[in-house]
């Protein structure tokens, strides 16, 4: 019965620690602490899909299709004139974006940094729940402004908002 306990007992033991090795393995691979630094595009997308849009450049280049289409088809269109009429459109820039962040409740507290990396000094700690103004961002790291604390903070640890014009502060 005593060899019994002791089977049983290495048997939960060794489960125990093989879950908790799984975890520690599936964390530390998604995160910051792994050195992957920038998350993908795509897990940007799976994430927060409006980052993923604020991040694609527009393009303007042709379809694969357009591409591949025949001499003929090119040639049947008429012709477009370089010269800018009075009547055409003037190209405007597009509005700015202006968003709002809230620090995710995911860490004890938040690093704000000198510069957008890993390896610049921390100038700032953000505890969770803390909201403020996103100045610029990036695919990875933000300039953020919360009170008088003015840095860079990863965008995995950031949860974004788009604010009307009248709610940003003036710069």
């Amino acid at each position: 019965m005593n060899k019994d306990k002791l089977f049983l007992l290495s048997v939960m033991l060794f489960y125990i620690v093989a879950g908790v090795l799984t975890c520690a393995f599936f964390f530390f691979r998604s995160s910051s602490l792994s050195g992957n630094e920038a998350p993908s595009l795509s897990a940007l997308y799976d994430i927060k899909p409006e980052l993923f849009r604020s991040v694609l450049p527009e393009t303007t280049e042709t379809p694969l299709e357009a591409a591949d289409a025949p001499q003929e088809a090119a040639d049947a269109l008429p012709e477009v004139s370089d010269a800018v009429s009075e009547t055409d459109p003037v190209e405007t820039t597009p509005e700015p974006v202006y968003y709002a962040f809230t620090t995710l409740n995911n860490v004890i507290s938040l690093n704000v940094r000198q510069e957008p990396s890993l390896d610049a000094p921390i100038i700032a700690r953000f505890s969770p729940g803390t909201t403020g103004y996103v100045l610029e961002q990036g695919s990875a790291w933000s300039l953020v402004r919360s009170g008088d604390i003015t840095g860079y903070v990863s965008n995995e640890y950031l949860n974004f908002r788009e604010i009307p014009k009248e709610e940003y502060p003036a710069p």
